[in-house]
């Protein structure tokens, strides 16, 4: 089969395109892995359009096919009828409805869905010509002034200067009466999302739904594809979120906001533009009525004309995200909202994570499933990211700021709210009331002054928690109703930015354990601030410092609590559970909401769609996927596919050595019970020296978490052991904050550039440099992994979701336990080999990675390349001679 690969693919890269078009064409499920190196993406794109090419001609034959046979049976009932009534007075047109009147409407409907593909495409050959003239029109590319026909002007937003009365200075911010009262369940979404009815209909032909968890990611996909002759044969359209489509100066000032940003943007859509006359030239003796800026009610980028040229601009040709910015601001066009109409005729759509599993965001964003394919790439943490997206966690701080920002706000304008607004916000103060007292709080003092007695944690159904607390009296599903229609978080958070210095006393910052570090940054900075440059990085210091440490009191934690209620009432009820957590002081302690079963917000997808795709470069082990995401909803075994393919390297490039012993013998263990013992990581420390001597290039050692990994440290710089390995190679850490994890890692690669030696880099497994970060060539000769991380066993959230697990199936509790363990470590090797070229060795530092079950989850291409010295000096060995065969 010809998959239009742009080269010649290797076997691997053949192998998967096959076993992807066999497992869409019969309809069925597939997880496959493709180590980082081997042309994942590509493969993907090719056997997936591939299918898409065939599936889509093979729609047109049928249909025609479908006609032919139908006319014929027309025609051959006809004549039958005719022949077998030649004596009847009967009219021939009444005798002949009546006996193929059945097959002249399957007749119609057939011409009608093949009419409705020829005018869809047509219609895209016809959007590739327009899109052309208004390129050349536009000069789309350059820096020149567009001229484009209809094109409309608009004052500068900041620059408007309307006339109110001075009395309706709160009417942006002040809730408006509120009559409804109804007991209909609310939304899960917000109801004021239906600003806008799609003019476009779905097509009438398959479609494919590639999600990955980044816009970087999804950019790299929409630019792979660019590479293939696909490129011109389809339709591609990336969607996000308003937050990165977003042109509109006043919405985007909000970007830290993302609900706030949605509502922003409907009201300006739904709300005509606001039509206030001057009174400039009013009578001498009136008084002047007060003037102040006000923001334009309406969008100006939201142009049907505008953007239905946007939406045949991206239905051209292939664009990215950032395309799609860029040609909106051109053409003064809403690049969301044409993304959004242009999706629904698109032969691809490029979205994240977030769009397509959030149902409510999906529904907003008119998003269909019926019959579709769906590509989940870096699927490895999917699990894990519908859990999260799924659940919710609220601090003691935040309830007291919730509660006193709306009571300040049911302070100020009391006079101005009706009763039945009142009756709403007095439930919603009673509600985080109780809150606050199951933490051990009280209303009105400071939470991080009221210690609690002693940590501990509780847990209980969603039921069971609203009856402990009370907070069953108040009908949750009317008042969230209430939430929704009113608008009280976009009010409550136009009331703190209006009114910033109103008396808030229980919004203290709490300082988290990355805003001390923070701290500690910042004053590092101080200290090493270069000349020339020294007060603009205590200025870029200082800011982002002090913003993670002192949040900004005008951001409102409303929507948090809205998020919350919906949790305690979600679907699936029954599989969720509310953990109470009690810590230090009031205000660090916390109430989560967390789901036990993320197949319960997978099921619409796995039901809905013609297949479901999961693909990531390590998805060993792969029985997590089908028993907790295919199995569970009841998905047939022969339904799901797996396939992993081996690497693009041979296996003289890679080595992988399971030592269970230290340079003196001592036995390699560190488990949980044997961290306290400081002649443990001595042992390592000599071991990690012999490592370092032995290798050329950089190295990169994983540990299962920065508390070990600062032990380990320790006790290296104590030794002595630390400057022996500085003496060989410079050594780095991982921080903890992502803007410095990238400074680190450039400074790791410059040292691996500019000495032929290498470096050291210490890293955490399941943190910020075990995935996503490319270790190529000389930046990872050698992936060290000491120890196995896993989670702590005695946490109630993990304990809960092993019971819940072991309830469905015996020993599926234990199994997703070791499971959450080896796919931090299986991520974590993955950084070693990154292209065809490439060559590395992997050392895991523990004698428990020997076992055969958990041998057996190791990734499958580096099975061959796995031994267990005998003994520590075997390793230095085979370490010295893999390097010496590679000079």
């Amino acid at each position: 089969m010809d998959f239009s690969f742009p080269f010649e693919p290797y076997s691997i890269q053949r192998d998967l395109m096959t076993r992807l078009y066999s497992v869409l064409e019969s309809s069925r499920h597939g997880i496959f892995e493709s180590p980082t190196g081997t042309g994942k993406s590509l493969s993907i794109i090719c056997g997936s359009l591939t299918w898409l090419r065939d599936a889509q001609a093979k729609v047109i034959s049928d249909l025609e096919l479908q006609i032919d046979q139908l006319n014929a049976k027309v025609e051959a009932e006809s004549a039958s009828s005719k022949a077998a009534n030649q004596e009847d007075d009967e009219p021939d047109w009444m005798r002949d409805f009546e006996v193929v009147r059945d097959t002249k409407l399957e007749l119609a409907s057939c011409r009608t869905k093949l009419e409705g593909i020829q005018k869809y495409l047509e219609e895209l050959e016809k959007f590739k010509e327009q899109a052309q003239r208004i390129e050349r029109k536009a000069n789309l590319g350059d820096q020149n002034k567009m001229i484009i026909e209809d094109q409309q002007k608009f004052d500068d937003l900041e620059s408007i200067d309307l006339t109110l009365p001075s009395m309706d200075e709160d009417a942006d911010v002040v809730i408006d009466e509120y009559a409804s009262d109804d007991d209909s369940k609310p939304s899960r979404r917000n109801p004021r999302s239906q600003d806008e009815a799609d003019p476009h209909p779905q097509r009438p032909l398959p479609q494919i739904l590639f999600c990955s968890r980044t816009h970087s990611q999804l950019s790299q996909f929409i630019h792979e594809l660019s590479k293939t002759v696909f490129a011109s044969e389809v339709t591609s359209v990336a969607v996000a979120s308003r937050a990165s489509l977003c042109i509109n100066e006043q919405v985007l000032r909000l970007k830290s906001n993302s609900s706030l940003i949605n509502e922003t943007c409907l009201e300006m859509i739904n709300k005509q533009k606001k039509k206030i006359a001057t009174d400039e030239d009013d009578e001498e003796n009136k008084p002047k009525k007060k003037r102040r800026k006000l923001i334009n009610q309406s969008c100006p980028y939201y142009n049907s004309g505008r953007v239905e040229k946007l939406r045949q601009l991206l239905l051209s040709k292939v664009s990215d995200i950032e395309d799609c910015v860029a040609k909106g601001k051109h053409l003064e066009a809403c690049p969301y909202y044409a993304t959004r109409f242009a999706s629904h005729s698109a032969h691809v759509v490029a979205l994240p994570y977030q769009t397509l599993l959030h149902r409510a965001t999906r529904q907003a964003m008119g998003i269909s499933l019926k019959d579709n394919v769906v590509i989940i790439d870096e699927a490895h943490n999917l699990l894990e990211t519908l859990s999260a997206m799924n659940s919710v966690e609220i601090t003691g701080r935040d309830f007291c700021t919730v509660h006193s920002q709306l009571s300040q706000y049911q302070k100020r304008f009391k006079a101005r709210l009706k009763s039945k607004n009142l009756l709403y916000i007095r439930q919603l103060l009673l509600i985080l009331t109780q809150c606050i007292q199951c933490l051990g709080g009280t209303v009105g003092k400071d939470p991080t002054e009221i210690p609690v007695a002693a940590a501990s944690s509780e847990l209980e159904s969603p039921d069971g928690f609203m009856r402990k607390y009370g907070l069953d009296n108040v009908n949750l599903f009317k008042l969230l109703v209430y939430i929704e229609k009113s608008e009280i978080c976009r009010k409550l958070n136009g009331y703190l930015e209006k009114y910033p210095n109103d008396d808030l006393k229980s919004d203290k910052a709490v300082p988290s354990r990355d805003s001390v570090a923070a701290v500690e940054n910042f004053f590092t900075a101080l200290k090493h601030a270069k000349a020339g440059n020294q007060k603009q990085k205590i200025s870029e210091t200082t800011e982002s410092t002090f913003e993670e440490v002192y949040p900004k009191v005008s951001k409102s934690r409303m929507y948090q609590i809205r998020n919350f209620l919906q949790s305690l009432l979600n679907e699936t009820s029954v599989e969720s559970r509310v953990l109470i957590k009690k810590c230090d002081n009031v205000a660090s302690s916390s109430i989560k909401v967390f789901i036990l079963n993320p197949a319960s917000y997978f099921e619409d997808v796995v039901k809905e769609c013609r297949s479901v795709v999961l693909a990531g470069g390590t998805m060993q082990p792969m029985e997590e996927f089908t028993n907790q995401l295919f199995f569970a909803l009841g998905v047939g075994q022969s339904e799901v596919e797996t396939f992993s393919c081996g690497h693009v390297v041979s296996s003289s490039q890679i080595q992988t050595y399971i030592v269970g012993t230290g340079p003196t013998g001592k036995p390699l263990n560190f488990s949980f019970k044997n961290r306290q013992d400081g002649q443990l990581f001595v042992e390592l420390g000599q071991a990690l020296v012999n490592i370092i001597r032995t290798i050329r290039g950089g190295c990169v050692v994983f540990f299962p978490s920065y508390e070990m990994e600062r032990q380990a440290y320790d006790a290296m710089q104590k030794q002595g052991i630390l400057s022996k390995i500085e003496a060989k190679k410079r050594v780095f850490k991982e921080p903890k904050t992502t803007m410095e994890c990238e400074a680190v890692f450039e400074k790791y690669k410059r040292e691996c550039d500019e000495k032929g030696a290498g470096a050291v880099l210490l890293a955490i497994m399941g943190g910020k440099m075990s995935e996503g970060i490319n270790f190529s060539d000389d930046y990872g000769r050698c992936v060290v992994v000491v120890g196995m991380p896993y989670p702590n066993v005695k946490s109630p959230q993990l304990k809960e979701k092993m019971a819940f697990l072991s309830r469905l199936q015996a020993g599926l509790g234990h199994t997703h336990y070791e499971n959450l363990c080896m796919k931090a470590v299986n991520q974590s090797i993955g950084r070693a080999i990154r292209h065809q070229q490439d060559f590395a060795t992997v050392v895991l530092l523990d004698e428990r990675f020997a076992r055969p079950a958990t041998r057996a989850k190791l990734p499958h291409w580096m099975a061959d390349s796995v031994t267990v010295p005998p003994n520590f000096g075997s390793l230095l060995s085979g370490l010295a001679a893999f390097f010496r065969q590679r000079k």
